[in-house]
């Protein structure tokens, strides 16, 4: 098993099927998103200070995901920020400074992400074809100014690097930006 990193100000974040109760009469296609991904294998979303969001196997007694096992890490996500760290000296405040004989406690992923199914082919507003997709998107707290965009929808999916790196949606920093110490509300 892997290491986690500890986590101060985040909360575990457990994503199974579909379940959001939306009306078919005003989200079409998610009935079928729902029945599609009903046996979508359980992840848990740890945030934690080793600078990862942590994404590991939620199983319970047996894993669904192939060369998997109950608590395992299937992938984990770094925040670009992360590696430079707010000062923009990576040995000093980013990543790299873990490794740094004299440690000092460092916050770095520190917010519970949220959750949510969104209709990608309705996000502008358009009539499109449904494009249901599970979202998780998250802050760092006290660990930086940025907020960031996964597409969760099938955990089973990513088996390689270049799988993981497509899972990310996007990343958003501005220097007029805050600390992102809330959970994203996203409507």
């Amino acid at each position: 098993a892997n290491l986690v990193g500890d986590i101060v100000n985040a909360k575990t974040v457990p994503v199974g099927p579909p379940a959001f109760p939306y009306s078919s009469a005003y989200n079409p296609g998610y009935d079928t998103f729902k029945t599609t991904y009903a046996n979508r294998a359980p992840v848990v979303y740890a945030a934690a200070n080793d600078g990862m969001l942590h994404v590991i196997d939620g199983s319970l007694t047996s894993s669904t995901i192939a060369g998997s096992a109950p608590g395992n890490e299937l992938w984990a996500y770094i925040p670009n920020a992360v590696i430079s760290g707010p000062t923009g000296n990576p040995g000093v405040t980013g990543l790299v400074s873990l490794g740094n004989p004299n440690f000092v406690h460092r916050y770095f992923v520190d917010a519970t992400p949220t959750m949510a199914d969104v209709d990608f082919g309705r996000t502008s507003g358009g009539s499109g074809t449904s494009d249901w997709r599970t979202v998780l998107i998250g802050g760092l707290g006290k660990g930086g100014k940025v907020l960031y965009a996964l597409d969760i929808t099938n955990p089973s999916s990513v088996t390689t690097e270049t799988a993981a790196a497509g899972k990310v949606l996007w990343e958003f920093t501005d220097s007029a930006m805050g600390f992102t110490y809330g959970q994203p509300i996203v409507t």
